[in-house]
């Protein structure tokens, strides 16, 4: 057992049984290093408190937050025009017609700029 390798106990029976020569309650080895060790756990405390910042953030957007629409991010996929959560088999009774690709977002001269992929192009609405 030497320096650095087991457990501080360890550190302390190899000192008393004068198996190593290092004093493991002297840490004048370690003074070259202090500047980065405080750094370090200055930098440590102040990400813990970030964290806490979104862990507080979080919980209180659980139960307090704005509850999402329907489609808030103005997605074209088919996805978004089932209910939360889908039922079995995900789409009930027929199944909708896709009349553009999922990367299709609109339609050149369209007034909106993401329409559903089970929009007809005669259903869009023009400028």
């Amino acid at each position: 057992v030497g320096p650095g390798r087991g457990s501080a106990a360890g550190s302390l029976v190899a000192y008393a049984m004068r198996i190593t020569d290092i004093d493991p309650l002297q840490y004048d080895f370690l003074l070259p290093v202090q500047g980065m060790n405080q750094f370090i756990s200055i930098s440590a405390v102040i990400l813990g408190s970030a964290q806490l910042l979104f862990l507080g953030n979080f919980i209180i957007s659980i139960w307090a937050g704005r509850k999402a629409g329907k489609n808030p991010w103005n997605a074209t996929t088919l996805e978004w025009t089932l209910a939360s959560p889908p039922g079995h088999g995900n789409f009930p009774g027929e199944l909708p017609t896709v009349h553009r690709w999922a990367f299709d977002f609109s339609m050149p001269g369209a007034k909106k700029d993401f329409i559903m992929q089970t929009e007809a192009p005669n259903e869009v609405e023009m400028e």
